[in-house]
């Protein structure tokens, strides 16, 4: 290729790059892009922990993370952008932009490292296009998925993002002609294996284990030629070694921030057999229907898995004349095809890919695919450069480096036809039933409440005026009608505000009309449980129902209720004592602070008051302090108890127990130890009342001794 007509060439995808970041722009500025589904609950986990840590002030040990916590690139470059922008709704919007920037350099990293030199200089003008037209892509799109799959946060684009990081030190050390040299190359390799499985456990799908079965391949292909020729056994097990203890490293330190519970478990508990084959051809079906639907991530997917195969076979042609070479590029394709596998199979076996796939949606559960799809974007490009390099017919080889450049044309050019609106504010992406909430709630002078995971983030990080609410979910048999939900949160949420301030509830965000989704809220259910709200006020497709009135103490101290807010609380900080408050429902004697009171004549002996069960958090000893009030004089008419219930829930044990003292009017402390079989079971408390004179209950302070 001659000097000039290169040059030409690289200012011409130079220049489609630059298009199609403009382009980017003006599609999300255009009203046709709907900038809610890119603040989806998901999407704004690591946000919502970074305001949590460095904004509102909470702690790191009380956040429940998912199986990966998406430490590096995801939250590292958010917090960049969050720094730089110094607000939620701008950083979001650049966020998946600036992580599929990441993803691109860590891409054409591993494709220069894979190619050889004389295609290099086809493969950096190739890339650039490649990645215009992408770009193009998706803002002529809108964002919408399927299409706008590599560009999504939290969707293991970061692990993908560590294996090419990781494909290139493999390389380097392989090639490296010093010890020095080499030893760094696998300093950054252990590094990286350890940073990445600390972040994102589908890591060790992306690269470890398609790693692992690539060295062994190498190994028994014995190749004389190449730089796979310099990886001895020796270098093999170093490689592996390295690699190894990396994520080994790095799954260590995450076990010290995710607690006990393995979110893990939510997706794989080992593997689901029962149903597998139907599985495997509803998600063959599922891709058939992508492809037929124009889905150009599944048709580029398929299509590099089929060119693949072709190659391999060939391969095996030329190993059979004696041709024993084993270039980067073909060890690359191999890993790709080892990561399709090493994704696929865990995948099926999974309690994920039972919804997801019985749901018929590849949106679903695409994000898992990530790594398959992503090895075959940044593979077609080296796969034409090679093209453009081969003494093959001329034609076949302008073609192979023109391709790109015409894709990215024809997608630049699309966009730049069409007229756009222009009417998103990037500047202040609020969603719009946000800014509603924030308008409601200033009007009756509210801010804490209860609503669904898709709700309670958005609001919570965009709200302008300090509205904060607390994710729950349904459940007819909590007190509520509802039960907390902590998932990609923080469980000091129900309890205190940003600040250091106890939260106190005042409403509630619900869905008035079917069809819910499984974890919303439904108007109906809710006021069954709550009873009638001081009002009832329409925001967008949610109904805020207000509680707060004096009389609605009890859904104001919500947190101190709810059995999975109590337990959370001294799960996570036993040695602190939380405080049970009497709950009230369906009590006839109720007094001026929320307390019961059990009158002589009104109410009948026996137990007016029982918490939620609380499982103990360690053995040792607890104290239980019960505030109540007695009006005996000589005799006592009162009890305060604590009992064990059994995992079975039959055959409960009581623990402690204390008569209320006459005239009492204060603490009643009880103290106990719980050996190591109590663990298993949950403790309840209960105040007992003889049917003389007057008895009030407030609440039960408990905690683990020191």
């Amino acid at each position: 290729m001659r000097l000039a007509m290169y040059r030409v060439w690289v200012a011409a995808a130079v220049v489609l790059v630059g298009a199609a970041a403009a382009e980017v722009v003006r599609s999300l500025r255009d009203g046709r892009t709907d900038l809610g589904n890119l603040l989806d609950a998901d999407t704004l986990a690591p946000a919502a922990l970074y305001q949590d840590l460095f904004v509102d002030g909470y702690r790191l040990d009380h956040y429940q993370f998912s199986a990966a916590n998406f430490a590096v690139p995801d939250l590292a470059v958010f917090g960049l952008l969050r720094a730089a922008t110094g607000r939620t709704g701008p950083a979001v919007l650049a966020w998946g932009w600036a992580l599929f920037g990441v993803l691109a350099a860590a891409g054409a990293a591993a494709a220069f490292a894979v190619t050889p030199r004389p295609a290099r200089r086809y493969l950096g003008p190739i890339l650039l296009t490649w990645v215009a037209a992408y770009a193009a892509v998706v803002a002529l799109r809108f964002f919408q998925q399927p299409v706008n799959l590599l560009v999504q946060p939290v969707y293991h684009s970061g692990a993908l993002a560590f294996e090419f990081l990781d494909l290139c030190f493999v390389v380097g050390f392989l090639g490296s002609r010093t010890r020095a040299g080499g030893a760094g190359l696998l300093l950054g390799l252990g590094i990286t294996c350890a940073v990445a499985a600390f972040s994102d456990r589908t890591f060790g799908l992306y690269f470890p284990l398609p790693f692992g079965v690539g060295v062994l391949g190498v190994l028994l292909i014995r190749p004389t030629g190449g730089v796979f020729s310099a990886l001895t056994r020796t270098r093999a097990v170093v490689l592996l070694v390295v690699v190894g203890t990396g994520c080994g490293v790095g799954l260590l330190a995450l076990r010290k921030i995710q607690g006990p519970e393995d979110p893990l478990a939510m997706y794989w508990a080992g593997p689901v057999w029962d149903g597998l084959g139907e599985r495997t051809w509803e998600l063959i079906g599922i891709l058939g229907r992508e492809l037929r639907a124009g889905n150009v991530l599944v048709e580029m997917m398929i299509a590099w898995y089929a060119v693949c195969a072709a190659d391999a076979v060939a391969a095996l042609v030329r190993r059979r004349a004696g041709d024993t070479w084993l270039t980067p590029f073909a060890f690359y394709q191999f890993l790709s095809a080892a990561v399709l596998p090493a994704v696929v199979v865990p995948f099926l076996l999974s309690r994920t890919s039972i919804e997801g796939v019985a749901g018929g949606n590849w949106n679903d559960f695409s994000r898992y695919f990530v790594g398959p799809v992503g090895m075959a974007f940044f593979g077609w490009p080296v796969r034409l450069a090679l093209v453009a390099t081969q003494p093959t017919w001329l034609p076949l080889r302008a073609a192979a480096g023109a391709v790109t450049t015409g894709l990215a044309t024809v997608a630049v050019g699309a966009n730049w036809d069409d007229p756009k609106t222009l009417t998103n504010d990037l500047s202040d992406p609020t969603p719009a039933f946000v800014r509603e909430v924030d308008a409601v709630c200033e009007r009756y002078g509210v801010r804490d409440g209860l609503g669904s995971y898709w709700v309670a983030k958005p609001i919570s990080l965009f709200s302008r005026t300090g509205v904060r609410v607390r994710q729950v979910a349904p459940d007819a048999e909590a007190p509520f009608g509802v039960k907390s939900f902590v998932w990609l949160s923080n469980a000091e949420w129900y309890w205190k505000s940003p600040g250091g301030g106890e939260v106190s509830y005042q409403f509630v965000l619900t869905v008035e009309r079917p069809p819910f989704q499984i974890i919303d809220l439904p108007t109906d259910d809710l006021i069954r449980a709550l009873g009638e709200p001081a009002a009832r006020v329409p925001v967008g497709r949610y109904t805020m129902l207000l509680y707060d009135r004096p009389a609605d103490a009890r859904f104001r101290n919500y947190h101190h209720l709810d059995p999975m807010v109590l337990d959370l609380r001294h799960r996570l900080a036993p040695r602190s004592p939380v405080r049970i408050l009497a709950d009230t429902r369906g009590v006839s004697g109720v007094g001026g602070e929320g307390e019961i009171v059990a009158s002589e004549g009104v109410q009948k002996a026996g137990v007016i008051s029982q918490t939620p069960a609380l499982r103990p958090a360690a053995t040792g000893a607890y104290r239980a302090t019960f505030r109540v009030g007695s009006s005996g004089t000589s005799t006592p008419n009162g009890r305060i108890e604590v009992v064990w219930v059994p995992p079975d829930g039959q055959a409960e044990e009581p623990v402690e127990a204390r008569d209320i003292p006459p005239g009492q009017d204060g603490d009643v402390p009880v103290t106990f130890d719980v050996p190591k079989r109590m663990r298993a079971g949950k403790l309840v408390f209960r105040v007992e009342y003889h049917g003389r004179g007057t008895l009030t209950f407030r609440w039960v302070d408990f905690q683990h001794m020191p």
